[in-house]
Protein backbone atom coordinates (compact mmCIF):
# COMPACT_ATOMS: atom_id res chain seq x y z
CA UNK A 1 0.00 0.00 0.00
CA UNK A 2 1.39 3.15 -1.00
CA UNK A 3 0.30 6.91 0.56
CA UNK A 4 -1.39 7.43 -2.81
CA UNK A 5 -3.43 4.24 -2.27
CA UNK A 6 -4.87 5.87 0.98
CA UNK A 7 -5.52 9.32 -1.39
CA UNK A 8 -7.34 7.15 -3.75
CA UNK A 9 -9.35 5.06 -1.09
CA UNK A 10 -10.56 8.42 0.33
CA UNK A 11 -12.25 9.00 -3.39
CA UNK A 12 -13.77 5.60 -2.44
CA UNK A 13 -11.30 3.70 -5.07
CA UNK A 14 -12.13 -0.11 -4.07
CA UNK A 15 -9.12 -1.23 -5.80
CA UNK A 16 -7.33 0.88 -3.45
CA UNK A 17 -9.08 -0.63 -0.19
CA UNK A 18 -8.36 -4.14 -1.68
CA UNK A 19 -4.43 -2.46 -1.47
CA UNK A 20 -5.19 -1.81 1.85
CA UNK A 21 -6.58 -4.96 3.28
CA UNK A 22 -4.03 -6.96 1.54
CA UNK A 23 -1.29 -4.94 3.34
CA UNK A 24 -2.74 -4.77 6.32
CA UNK A 25 -5.08 -7.40 6.86
CA UNK A 26 -2.26 -9.96 9.13
CA UNK A 27 -0.95 -7.04 11.26
CA UNK A 28 -4.93 -6.74 12.53
CA UNK A 29 -5.83 -9.92 13.17
CA UNK A 30 -2.48 -10.82 15.39
CA UNK A 31 -3.12 -7.89 17.17
CA UNK A 32 -6.71 -9.09 18.12
CA UNK A 33 -5.55 -12.24 18.29
CA UNK A 34 -3.04 -11.64 20.90
CA UNK A 35 -5.74 -9.54 22.75
CA UNK A 36 -7.75 -12.52 22.88
CA UNK A 37 -6.29 -16.42 21.60
CA UNK A 38 -9.86 -16.89 20.17
CA UNK A 39 -9.26 -17.37 16.44
CA UNK A 40 -12.38 -17.16 15.48
CA UNK A 41 -13.10 -14.12 17.32
CA UNK A 42 -10.01 -12.28 16.01
CA UNK A 43 -11.30 -13.34 12.47
CA UNK A 44 -14.59 -11.75 13.45
CA UNK A 45 -13.33 -8.69 14.96
CA UNK A 46 -11.13 -8.12 12.01
CA UNK A 47 -13.45 -8.39 9.53
CA UNK A 48 -15.52 -5.67 11.73
CA UNK A 49 -12.41 -3.24 11.66
CA UNK A 50 -12.36 -3.05 8.02
CA UNK A 51 -15.96 -2.85 7.49
CA UNK A 52 -16.22 0.14 10.24
CA UNK A 53 -12.74 1.66 8.03
CA UNK A 54 -15.23 1.48 4.77
CA UNK A 55 -17.86 2.90 6.33
CA UNK A 56 -16.21 5.62 8.16
CA UNK A 57 -13.34 6.01 5.71
CA UNK A 58 -14.77 9.92 5.66
CA UNK A 59 -13.71 10.38 9.33
CA UNK A 60 -9.83 9.47 8.66
CA UNK A 61 -7.92 12.99 7.85
CA UNK A 62 -4.58 12.00 6.99
CA UNK A 63 -2.57 11.28 3.66
CA UNK A 64 -0.20 8.53 4.48
CA UNK A 65 -0.10 5.15 5.05
CA UNK A 66 1.19 5.59 8.57
CA UNK A 67 -1.57 7.92 9.47
CA UNK A 68 -3.74 5.13 8.17
CA UNK A 69 -2.29 2.54 9.61
CA UNK A 70 -2.74 4.12 13.48
CA UNK A 71 -6.36 4.77 12.76
CA UNK A 72 -6.85 1.29 11.81
CA UNK A 73 -4.97 0.26 14.48
CA UNK A 74 -7.31 2.55 16.59
CA UNK A 75 -10.54 0.98 15.25
CA UNK A 76 -9.18 -2.67 16.43
CA UNK A 77 -8.06 -1.76 19.24
CA UNK A 78 -11.84 -0.10 20.14
CA UNK A 79 -13.47 -3.15 18.61
CA UNK A 80 -11.60 -5.22 20.71
CA UNK A 81 -12.44 -2.95 23.77
CA UNK A 82 -16.69 -2.62 22.84
CA UNK A 83 -16.34 -6.47 22.88
CA UNK A 84 -15.16 -7.43 25.65
CA UNK A 85 -16.87 -4.78 27.67
CA UNK A 86 -20.05 -6.01 26.52
CA UNK A 87 -19.43 -10.02 27.10
CA UNK A 88 -18.51 -11.49 29.95
CA UNK A 89 -15.91 -13.57 30.34
CA UNK A 90 -17.27 -16.60 31.14
CA UNK A 91 -19.57 -16.22 27.94
CA UNK A 92 -16.22 -16.71 25.83
CA UNK A 93 -15.14 -19.72 27.92
CA UNK A 94 -18.45 -21.05 27.40
CA UNK A 95 -18.36 -20.88 24.03
CA UNK A 96 -14.72 -21.81 23.22
CA UNK A 97 -15.76 -25.85 25.37
CA UNK A 98 -18.56 -25.12 22.90
CA UNK A 99 -16.47 -24.74 19.48
CA UNK A 100 -13.68 -26.60 20.15
CA UNK A 101 -12.52 -29.61 17.67
CA UNK A 102 -9.87 -31.80 17.95
CA UNK A 103 -7.49 -31.43 14.75
CA UNK A 104 -3.88 -32.34 13.66
CA UNK A 105 -2.86 -29.27 14.75
CA UNK A 106 -4.94 -29.53 18.27
CA UNK A 107 -1.69 -30.05 20.39
CA UNK A 108 0.74 -27.72 18.59
CA UNK A 109 -2.25 -24.54 19.24
CA UNK A 110 -2.44 -25.97 22.64
CA UNK A 111 1.09 -25.96 23.05
CA UNK A 112 1.71 -22.02 21.63
CA UNK A 113 -1.53 -21.17 23.40
CA UNK A 114 -0.11 -22.72 26.70
CA UNK A 115 3.30 -20.25 25.87
CA UNK A 116 1.33 -17.24 25.65
CA UNK A 117 -0.47 -17.25 28.63
CA UNK A 118 2.79 -17.99 30.33
CA UNK A 119 4.10 -14.71 28.54
CA UNK A 120 0.63 -12.64 29.54
CA UNK A 121 0.59 -14.26 32.78
CA UNK A 122 4.10 -12.45 33.57
CA UNK A 123 2.76 -9.32 31.90
CA UNK A 124 -0.05 -8.79 34.32
CA UNK A 125 2.36 -7.84 36.57
CA UNK A 126 2.19 -4.32 34.63
CA UNK A 127 -1.31 -2.08 34.56
CA UNK A 128 -3.07 -2.85 31.55
CA UNK A 129 -2.64 0.60 29.68
CA UNK A 130 1.40 -0.44 30.16
CA UNK A 131 0.37 -3.86 28.73
CA UNK A 132 -1.40 -2.52 26.07
CA UNK A 133 1.72 -0.15 25.11
CA UNK A 134 4.42 -2.87 24.79
CA UNK A 135 2.23 -5.49 22.96
CA UNK A 136 1.36 -2.74 20.00
CA UNK A 137 5.19 -1.85 20.20
CA UNK A 138 6.65 -5.12 20.30
CA UNK A 139 3.95 -7.66 18.46
CA UNK A 140 2.58 -5.17 16.26
CA UNK A 141 6.00 -3.04 15.51
CA UNK A 142 4.01 0.04 15.95
CA UNK A 143 6.04 3.38 16.12
CA UNK A 144 5.46 5.72 19.40
CA UNK A 145 3.84 8.45 17.08
CA UNK A 146 0.95 5.46 16.22
CA UNK A 147 0.85 4.18 19.24
CA UNK A 148 0.45 7.63 21.22
CA UNK A 149 -2.42 8.46 18.49
CA UNK A 150 -4.07 5.14 19.03
CA UNK A 151 -4.01 5.61 23.09
CA UNK A 152 -4.53 9.26 23.10
CA UNK A 153 -1.12 9.77 25.43
CA UNK A 154 2.47 11.52 24.09
CA UNK A 155 4.86 9.52 22.28
CA UNK A 156 7.57 10.08 24.59
CA UNK A 157 5.56 8.79 27.41
CA UNK A 158 4.81 5.48 25.22
CA UNK A 159 8.41 5.63 25.05
CA UNK A 160 8.92 5.76 28.88
CA UNK A 161 6.37 3.06 29.45
CA UNK A 162 8.01 0.79 27.11
CA UNK A 163 11.62 1.38 28.47
CA UNK A 164 10.63 1.10 32.31
CA UNK A 165 9.23 -2.54 31.36
CA UNK A 166 11.64 -3.54 29.38
CA UNK A 167 13.79 -3.05 32.29
CA UNK A 168 12.12 -4.36 34.72
CA UNK A 169 11.86 -7.54 32.35
CA UNK A 170 15.77 -7.60 31.99
CA UNK A 171 15.75 -7.37 35.89
CA UNK A 172 14.17 -10.72 35.92
CA UNK A 173 15.36 -12.46 32.49
CA UNK A 174 16.40 -15.67 35.36
CA UNK A 175 12.85 -16.07 35.70
CA UNK A 176 11.47 -15.90 32.57
CA UNK A 177 14.73 -18.06 31.69
CA UNK A 178 12.56 -20.95 33.49
CA UNK A 179 9.92 -20.75 32.20
CA UNK A 180 10.97 -21.14 28.99
CA UNK A 181 13.04 -24.36 29.60
CA UNK A 182 10.11 -25.47 31.58
CA UNK A 183 7.77 -25.23 28.71
CA UNK A 184 10.09 -26.35 26.56
CA UNK A 185 10.79 -29.55 28.41
CA UNK A 186 7.44 -30.16 28.91
CA UNK A 187 6.23 -29.91 25.28
CA UNK A 188 9.07 -32.46 24.37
Amino acid sequence: MSDQDVRRLREWDLEAFGNLYEAHVKKIYDFLYFKSFDQALAEDLTQETFFKALKKIETFHGNTETEFRSWLFAIAYNASVDHFRSKPVSDELDESVETASVTPDFGKDVDHKVKLSEVVKYLDHFSADQKEILIMRIWDDLSYAEIAEITGRTADGCKKIVSRILRQIQSNIAYLCVIAHFLTYISQ
